[in-house]
């Protein structure tokens, strides 16, 4: 016997002793009821959906059959259907953190403690406590660690670059590295402090593995008109890096404040940026937690904490003279 007649032959088995049309009045009031039914979201379908064995059509065939033939006996006032038995709770799926534009390498969810990168180059050693904080991006040369206590947009994060280069200054929101200016640490000091377009605030020196770095506050100068594709109002465009395929690329925007931290790790040179509120107090609250992590810092050598470039007896970075915060 064919699959067909099988089918044919249970259909007819459930229709047999049933009514062979549906009333107006049915139709009716169920047309009435998807009318005033609020649409729910559609799931995202897999790429490929599972292949469907005989025995499932079958099963999933009658199943919808009977669903119809239950739900129209009620409506036709033929009587109540089985008592409703109350549905369990949904038990919450565990937490899972993807990483960030399906890049892969990343550690997720971290809990209150030490942790170290994977795969950046030279590799970072760190410490979280006191909120919920999420390992996002792990590359070669890019470390990205998510705030997830703040689900707000512009929630506060560390972006480390291990191969940035400035962006060329010389023409006007290029993502070309800059042909005059080089990617130590002083190259970026010089950047930050003398471009007409930024204003940085709030110089603070720092020791990441033994070595002197450099912490700034940076803002867009007011006035500064200069805008580039993709942002709103005026920017000022800062690093330039390939990430994977693509060319990434952070600046200095009118409408937040940025915290940024260089440092030469052996013959790298480390950027560190997080973005925060303009707001100066605002901005101090938020970065609070941020600036606890990046004073855990330790990076070098193949092992943390070891290697050519840690200990002391590094150049001194060159002296700056903090530029007051505006009011």
């Amino acid at each position: 016997m064919t699959e067909r007649s099988d089918i044919d032959r249970v259909l007819r088995h459930w229709l047999d002793d049933g009514p062979s049309t549906m009333p107006d009045r049915v139709v009716d009031v169920v047309a009435g009821r998807i009318a005033r039914q609020r649409q729910r979201p559609a799931w995202r379908l897999p790429w490929r959906l599972p292949k469907m064995s005989s025995a499932m059509k079958l099963a999933v065939i009658g199943t919808a059959l009977l669903t119809v033939l239950i739900g129209g006996a009620v409506l036709l006032g033929g009587g109540p259907g089985p008592s409703p038995t109350p549905s369990p709770a949904p038990t919450p799926a565990p937490s899972r953190i993807d990483c960030e534009d399906g890049l892969a390498g990343c550690a997720g969810m971290l809990i209150d403690g030490a942790h170290r990168s994977t795969n950046l180059v030279p590799p970072v050693k760190y410490e979280t406590t006191g909120g919920s904080w999420a390992n996002v991006i792990d590359l070669p040369d890019i470390y990205k660690v998510d705030s997830m206590s703040d689900p707000a947009p512009g929630h506060p994060y560390i972006i480390v670059w291990t191969n940035a280069s400035i962006a060329d200054q010389g023409a006007a929101c290029s993502t070309d590295p800059d042909p005059i200016r080089g990617r130590a640490a002083a190259d970026w000091i010089e950047l930050v402090t003398t471009h007409p377009g930024i204003v940085a605030t709030d110089s603070i020196d720092l020791s990441i593995s033994g070595r002197p770095a450099r912490q700034f506050e940076l803002v867009v100068t007011p006035g500064w008109t200069q805008t580039c594709p993709g942002h709103a109002g005026p920017y000022v465009m800062l690093l330039t890096q390939r990430v994977e395929d693509q060319v990434a690329e952070y600046g200095v925007a009118a409408d937040a404040r940025l915290l940024l931290t260089v440092v030469d790790i052996g013959q790298r040179t480390v950027v560190i940026q997080s973005y925060g509120p303009t707001d100066p107090t605002e901005f101090d609250r938020t970065m609070e937690p941020i600036r606890a992590i990046i004073d855990t810092f330790a990076m070098c050598g193949p092992a943390v904490g070891s290697g050519p470039c840690s200990g002391p007896g590094a150049p001194p970075l060159p002296s700056v003279s903090a530029v007051p915060r505006p009011s």
